[in-house]
């Protein structure tokens, strides 16, 4: 590969306040006369990534990235033109998003930009290109420059008109479509370099901040779990949280300030995560609806260290390096090319610290009602048990009959699990006053009565439902766990 320089040199030298300390990269907030990049970096920040290249634990993020294929093939090029200088990379990734925006699907239709197109699809070619363009806008030429940042412009403005096939609804702001759709716009708004696009850019931060309070809560007491189950942290939580990242750097909007409960959501994926076997590594945990239990970060790991409260990083890179990282699968969240995040934002000078005494070994979000019991943070013979009031509504978002439903994880191995994806309750570990094959049932809400959690990660919680989901009257549920020499004991009773 030919040699190409990175960037041009910016006039003038931006003097604005740092905006974020990561121990990986000090990052600067972009000034007035600042081009690109500017989403989550600016020039400045590009120095010091490159004298970084070289050394643990970049180097091997750096070739992690690079091992990505796919969709994703356009950041990928971008990140390593970015770390490297290599104008080939950036071609490679020129080439990609031109791609990304012309290419049709199998039937012949085009994709980009099309009202009727579903908006996970634009909205995952949005975001590829958003980041992809803002690397490498100093290596591309003025013709491919205007061509990519006009369609930006297009896909964002088709995003806000219309959430294409599939589209939940404009009233079910608790679903992810709405996360996906608003934060791929945004992002793609504040990447080009169009104008006329302000209104629209406030629907989308409007939009997104709605469905934020919906699906994770107002109550200062949450604790950012996502009511269509843990893995929705992560799929659209790389939308979400690019976008606030960037909103926040580059308009001094900062949305976690209006939604406290998102600083929790992506650590939240961690709190039931066992050390088990995976594709490609360790992490599986259990979930409620969906019943998702692989752990897959798709840059969300990396981003937690970005949105976390502080006081647990040292918590989080002891789980990241233990899934993800050294001591893991060493794969540094690959999917979606998000070990960018990890470049960025991996606190390498913070020792890890075992999580039992970082946040302990129960965690509760009282909005939502669910409650986490763990005995340790060690192997795969830990324990985990979960048990879900559900006291909110998942507003249009995914659900299933799980409502004062338990999961139990221990010993390797899962011994009470749900349905999965599926309208059939029969899987689900509750309580039916019929047939389970013939059941049906519908999405209603309990409440926690009684919670009493313990340092030593057990204790109790007595759950209700006026009518649970798959119809009992009067449904109540009290669980115990009790750990004796370190050995977990547990029961649950019900009555409805």
């Amino acid at each position: 590969m030919g040699n190409g320089t990175l960037y041009p040199p910016i006039a003038p030298i931006c003097t604005c306040p740092y905006f974020f300390i990561s121990t990986a990269v000090m990052l600067h907030r972009p000034c007035a006369a600042q081009t690109h990049p500017r989403l989550l970096f600016g020039p400045d920040d590009v120095v010091a990534m490159r004298q970084r290249a070289q050394e643990s634990p970049w180097k091997e993020i750096i070739e992690a990235i690079g091992a990505v294929q796919g969709l994703e093939a356009a950041r990928k090029y971008a990140i390593l033109y970015t770390v490297t200088g290599n104008a080939d990379y950036a071609e490679l990734a020129r080439q990609e998003t031109i791609q990304l925006i012309t290419e049709k699907d199998a039937n012949g239709n085009s994709i980009w930009a099309v009202n009727s197109y579903r908006a996970l699809t634009r909205g995952g070619r949005a975001i590829a290109v958003a980041l992809a363009y803002d690397m490498c806008y100093h290596a591309w030429d003025q013709e491919t420059r205007t061509f990519v940042s006009q369609a930006l412009l297009q896909n964002a403005n088709s995003l806000i008109s219309s959430g294409g096939n599939g589209w939940p609804g404009d009233s079910s702001d608790g679903n992810n479509w709405w996360a996906v759709r608003y934060a791929a716009a945004g992002l793609s708004y504040l990447a080009s370099d169009e104008s006329g696009y302000e209104n629209n850019l406030n629907t989308a931060i409007n939009r997104l901040l709605q469905h934020l309070r919906s699906n994770l809560g107002t109550d200062p007491l949450a604790r950012g779990w996502n009511p269509e189950g843990i893995a929705y942290a992560q799929y659209p939580g790389r939308f979400t949280y690019t976008f606030l990242y960037a909103l926040d750097r580059i308009r001094g909007r900062n949305l976690i300030e209006e939604v406290p409960a998102a600083r929790y959501a992506l650590m939240s994926t961690y709190m039931g995560l066992l050390p088990l076997p995976r594709k490609d590594g360790l992490g599986l945990r259990p979930d409620f609806t969906d019943d998702h239990p692989v752990w897959e970060g798709e840059g969300t790991a990396g981003l937690a260290f970005a949105f976390s409260p502080p006081e647990y990083l040292a918590g989080l890179r002891w789980m990241y390096d233990r899934v993800t990282g050294p001591l893991g699968d060493q794969r540094y969240d690959p999917v979606s090319a998000g070990g960018l995040y990890t470049l960025l934002f991996y606190p390498h000078d913070v020792e890890p610290v075992n999580p039992a005494e970082v946040w302990g070994l129960t965690w509760v979000d009282h909005s939502f009602g669910m409650a986490m019991f763990r005995n340790r943070y060690q192997d795969g013979r830990d324990f985990v048990a979960q048990l879900n009031a559900k006291q909110r509504s998942a507003n249009g978002g995914h659900h299933a009959a799980d409502g004062l439903g338990v999961r139990i994880w221990g010993l390797g191995y899962p011994w009470t699990v749900g349905s999965g994806r599926t309208s059939n309750p029969a899987g689900q570990t509750t309580v039916f006053h019929n047939d389970p094959g013939s059941a049906s049932y519908a999405q209603r809400l309990g409440r926690i009565e009684q919670l009493r959690t313990r340092a030593e990660g057990d204790g109790y919680m007595v759950a209700h439902a006026t009518i649970s989901d798959t119809g009992v009257q009067d449904f109540r549920r009290r669980f115990f766990c009790r750990l004796l020499g370190g050995i977990w004991s547990g029961r649950f009773v019900y009555r409805g």
